[in-house]
């Protein structure tokens, strides 16, 4: 859709496009960001829209939901802020198309920020947007709309909603369910939000992210909102789900390694014994293992995250710390162990990858090659 310069700036001037056709008015943004600027701003009679997206930051996740939305919404310009960062993150975001800016820049210019980082980082990330916001000079001071797409917990969620309130920084819930977007696949990106945010500004965000429900080629990130749940609805539903995926193939590690410590017949025999009665779990599980050691080190916050959903499930607690244990010994201390199994797994990882040392302590510096060997060993065993 091409619109002259003059022709929209006669419609706006007319107030010809009425409030409740929004995605019209946003198609038509559009296509004036098209016709006028190239930067990523546009300014139509004295009105600012900004028309980028920041995600901080672009690992395998942020990267590949950065390639999802330009799929969706090529017009829109996609920043984060690299400063710091590794060569590999360089690398992974300019193939995804993302344009590296000052995070001072990315506050000013960007309408939507998605946070995605590691869980143990997520509150520090809001608090650094937060401060350069208050820093700005009022002229240049229009909030973001700030999403943490992280795996967090309810309670968290609710301190980084707090917290950005006190600068009025809208703040949407968010939790992505399933692997980086790929071909023929994308994740689903649940969404909540407080009351007054819960309808227009998160139908903005599905509309701009989305492509106004428009996917290029039927692709595209599938949004799904938890209305009127509020802030802490889509985390907590992250935490249930992680709380199963993530724990089981934590227990099959923990009871592949403990197998092999026995004897390695031992492990061998647990293999067979899965593929003869749990083949379609076993099927599952060597997935789900395979993608878990690399990721290892991410997942060790993240059980955390779930230990304190299950000691505060609504998040009501600020600091989170209410309790359900009726002894010595929580609920909540099954993930805080399951927490030992993912750390126990990226810390030999990391050695194996340090020449000078030969592994950690407890896996006798083979924890990694046992499981990887178990692996595809379960491969072999179940391929047609």
């Amino acid at each position: 859709m091409d619109v002259d310069p003059s022709t929209l700036r006669c419609i706006i001037s007319e107030g010809n496009i009425r409030r409740n056709s929004r995605w019209r008015f946003f198609e038509l943004i559009h296509a004036a960001h098209r016709v006028i600027y190239k930067t990523g701003n546009l300014i139509i009679q004295g009105t600012y829209f900004k028309m980028a997206v920041a995600i901080l930051y672009p690992g395998s996740m942020g990267g590949a939901l950065a390639r999802s939305i330009a799929n969706c919404s090529p017009s829109i310009t996609l920043l984060t802020s690299l400063a710091g960062r590794s060569e590999a993150s360089r690398d992974r975001a300019l193939k995804a198309g993302l344009t590296d800016v000052s995070i001072e820049d990315l506050v000013v210019k960007s309408r939507v920020i998605i946070s995605v980082l590691p869980p143990s980082s997520a509150e520090t990330l809001a608090q650094e947007i937060k401060a350069i916001y208050d820093a700005l000079d009022p002229g240049q001071r229009e909030p973001p709309i700030y999403i943490d797409a992280n795996a967090i917990s309810p309670s968290t969620a609710f301190r980084i909603s707090k917290l950005l309130a006190s600068s009025s920084i809208p703040f949407i819930d968010g939790s992505i369910i399933g692997g980086p977007p790929r071909d023929g696949y994308d994740p689903r990106l649940y969404l909540s939000a407080e009351a007054q945010y819960d309808s227009a500004v998160v139908g903005e965000v599905v509309e701009m992210l989305g492509g106004g429900g428009k996917h290029k080629n039927g692709r595209g990130l599938e949004f799904i909102v938890l209305k009127d749940a509020g802030v802490g609805a889509a985390s907590a539903l992250k935490m249930s789900y992680a709380g199963v995926t993530k724990g089981t193939v934590a227990l099959l590690t923990t009871m592949i390694l403990s197998a092999h410590a026995h004897s390695p017949q031992t492990s061998q025999a647990l293999l067979v014994e899965l593929a003869h009665s749990l083949p379609e779990m076993l099927k599952w599980g060597l997935w789900m293992a395979d993608h878990m050691v690399p990721s290892a080190y991410r997942w060790v916050g993240e059980m955390g995250e779930i230990a304190d959903f299950i000691s505060n499930p609504t998040g009501a607690h600020p600091v989170g710390g209410a309790s359900t244990s009726t002894g010595p010994i929580s609920v909540a201390d099954t993930y805080r162990g399951i927490a030992c199994t993912f750390q126990r797994i990226a810390d030999d990882l990391e050695q194996k990858a340090a020449p000078e040392t030969s592994g950690n302590e407890d896996g006798n510096g083979r924890d990694v090659d046992i499981l990887k060997a178990w692996i595809q060993d379960g491969r072999n065993l179940t391929a047609p």
